[in-house]
């Protein structure tokens, strides 16, 4: 009896102690403010530093301090004295490619399409019927090699003429279509399927078309099922001019290419699938945190598939919608945008920081992660 019941006693200790180890060792008040200021003090820095930037935008979310921080510096606009909210939602930009493989593989999980599926079974006919025209192959051609950007297809953005176009015309309502229509008519096949890595924004736009498809639904209606959006409480994402605005979301940060102001800019220049998404940079970290640790899934094996898809030799770090990162010693899981966006999510340290720097041509991610996981490392 005496046994047992030290035996017990001993169980519960160790499950005490476990039960303990795991639980956030969160800062204190004084040591959260202490931090963040020290957070803001590095966007003010790079604003300061950079006046070509207008704004800079940015969420460190790190559960096991319980620490969550929005910060903003800057202005809304070059040559407005407005300044720049820190729940300000911008264009995430290619970011979205994160949402779009997510998406496709919520329905290999439902087992409505398989990764080796040929895109001739999936894609809608005017797309299917425009590729084959062109030769593309498409009996070779999988959703595999769309998501590791191995296809082989022509990139419709890599053509300097669609830039001069979009900018040239920049309320232009770019259709699906269209801009496949682009690629097939400035550019020939790169490769065989699967020979070679070469970033694709006409595979992930061809993918957008696969989920509508799939779902029977547009593709804003189908990410916010697929992905959980509302479930998960991101109640400031959303697919720009696909469906509103959501409510009491302040209005779009302006976002610079060069000396070019584009919030003017008509969205669907980047919208089907490769970009298309609006987010603020608290939504954009979380989305990624909870990609990662499992809350998107049904399934740990379809998270296992998504950071280990590798196609071609020359993938490098890339996987599907999703590529390593690393900053500062740490190794991290993210996408960037064109329009200087970027979410990365260590998992060894639980922390996802995302953001935005509201100028193409300003400093790059690097500028901002960097300087804010030192911060937090010196805690230690």
């Amino acid at each position: 009896m005496t046994q047992r019941f030290c035996l017990g006693i001993i169980l519960f200790f160790l499950a005490t102690n476990c039960a303990l180890a795991t639980q956030p060792s969160c800062l204190e008040a004084p040591a959260q403010e202490k931090l963040q200021s020290a957070f803001q003090k590095v966007l003010d820095g790079l604003s300061d530093k950079n006046p070509e930037v207008p704004g800079v935008l940015l969420h460190v979310e790190a559960p096991d301090l319980c620490l969550s921080w929005s910060g903003a510096a800057g202005v809304n606009a070059l040559g407005e004295e407005e300044r720049l909210r820190p729940d300000q939602p911008f264009r995430i930009a290619s970011n979205t490619k994160t949402y779009t493989a997510a998406a496709i593989l919520r329905l290999v999980e439902k087992g409505e399409i398989f990764l080796d599926d040929s895109i001739e079974d999936h894609l809608p006919a005017s797309l299917r019927e425009m590729l084959q025209d062109a030769g593309y192959d498409l009996p070779r051609i999988t959703v595999r090699h769309l998501l590791t950007h191995t296809s082989g297809l022509y990139d419709h953005t890599m053509h300097p003429e669609y830039v001069a176009t979009v900018v040239a015309n920049p309320r232009k309502r770019w259709t699906r279509e269209e801009q496949i229509r682009f690629g097939v008519d400035h550019g020939k096949a790169l490769s065989a399927p699967g020979e070679r890595f070469r970033y694709n924004d006409s595979g992930y736009v061809l993918l957008g078309g696969i989920v509508e498809q799939k779902t029977g639904k547009g593709m804003a209606a189908a990410f916010r099922q697929l992905l959980r959006f509302d479930d998960l409480g991101l109640s400031s994402t959303w697919l720009e001019t696909l469906e509103p605005r959501p409510q009491g979301v302040p209005d779009l940060a302006h976002q610079y290419y060069g000396e070019i102001d584009t919030y003017g800019f008509d969205p669907s220049m980047d919208l089907w699938g490769g970009g298309g998404i609006a987010a603020t940079s608290r939504d954009l970290a979380l989305f990624l945190l909870y990609l990662i640790e499992g809350r998107v899934f049904e399934k740990q094996e379809t998270l296992r598939v998504l950071l280990s898809m590798k196609v071609s030799p020359d993938q490098g770090g890339y996987r599907a919608g999703i590529h390593q990162m690393s900053h500062a010693g740490m190794t991290g899981w993210g996408h960037t945008g064109f329009w200087n966006t970027f979410a990365v999510y260590f998992p060894r340290e639980r922390i996802a920081i995302a953001g935005s720097i509201n100028q193409n041509q300003g400093p790059r991610r690097g500028d901002l992660i960097e300087p804010v996981l030192k911060i937090i490392k010196d805690l230690e």
